[in-house]
């Protein structure tokens, strides 16, 4: 029977079978990312205690791209017991592997071209390093199973390196900004760069879907709300931070694949969710 993927928000994703689990990126704190001023949209906080209970499956592992926030929640990870095993890629820079170590967990750095087991399912990583930027896909099998989530990764050149055929593919859409790197732009100009930027990223995706062929896409990683900022700072219209609603007007999706907008929580099928996430209202921001 092929894994279950079910989808926990952002970028974490569960993938499961009767003995085994692999948890990737799990960001689930609520305390917020980059100095508190990115939180995930939707809410996925309640979901903590999913991700806490399918790591106690006979054979578990977590999973991380790289070391931003985002990604890499050291909140919900502190909350977890010590010698948890985490595989990571195998990065020139040793920094996220040693904040891993420092915390107690067992960390397994996987070489390009190698993999790690876990029970039934398997993982390999497809690292970029470059400059100051280590981040990395993952490729998690099973039984009729094979999910690349691209994440953030800019691994859109090396595309013809992923086996295939995929069951599963999920990549970030919305562009991302760290807090505090701002830049001063007038209206007009900064509108212009941000719907580039957009664009840019819309493009990427629809090439990579008509190479990956995946029979179910999951748009990941993004956007963020950004609640405690000043009014406009993180706008959808006027911002890199695209919603869903953007996505859909501009996206080349194959005939054979199906987008799955899911919510933190679903179960992803080829059948789930057809409808976008409309972009937060303010009531919902103000929640935060």
């Amino acid at each position: 029977m092929p894994p279950s993927l079910r989808f926990l928000g952002h970028n974490c994703f569960l993938v499961e079978t009767e003995t085994s689990c692999v948890l990737i990126d799990p960001w689930l704190s609520s305390t917020g990312a980059f100095y508190g001023s990115w939180f995930q949209y939707p809410a996925n906080h309640h979901l903590s205690t999913t991700a806490v209970e399918a790591l106690g499956s006979a054979n578990s592992m977590i999973v991380l791209s790289h070391e931003h926030g985002d990604h890499f929640d050291r909140e919900f990870l502190g909350s977890l017991p010590k010698g948890l095993r985490i595989a990571i890629a195998k990065f020139d820079d040793p920094y996220l592997g040693d904040q891993l170590r420092g915390m107690g967990f067992s960390v397994e750095e996987v070489a390009e071209g190698a993999s790690a087991r876990c029970g039934d399912l398997s993982v390999q990583f497809f690292a970029v390093d470059t400059g100051t930027s280590s981040d990395a896909a993952i490729l998690v099998e099973g039984e009729d199973f094979r999910f690349l989530n691209q994440n953030d990764c800019k691994m859109f050149d090396r595309l013809d390196e992923v086996p295939s055929p995929l069951t599963h593919y999920a990549v970030q859409y919305s562009g991302a900004s760290w807090y505090p790197e701002c830049f001063e732009f007038g209206e007009e100009e900064r509108r212009a760069r941000s719907a580039a930027n957009v664009a840019n990223k819309i493009s990427n995706v629809s090439r990579a879907l008509r190479a990956l062929q995946p029979p179910v896409f999951v748009p990941s990683a993004g956007p963020v709300v950004l609640p405690f900022l000043p009014d406009g700072f993180g706008s959808p219209e006027a911002s890199v931070f695209a919603h869903q609603d953007r996505l859909v007007d501009a996206l080349d999706v194959p005939e054979q694949t199906s987008v799955c907008f899911a919510r933190p929580g679903d179960l992803i099928s080829p059948d789930c969710r057809p409808d976008p996430i409309p972009p937060p209202s303010a009531s919902e921001i103000n929640w935060y």
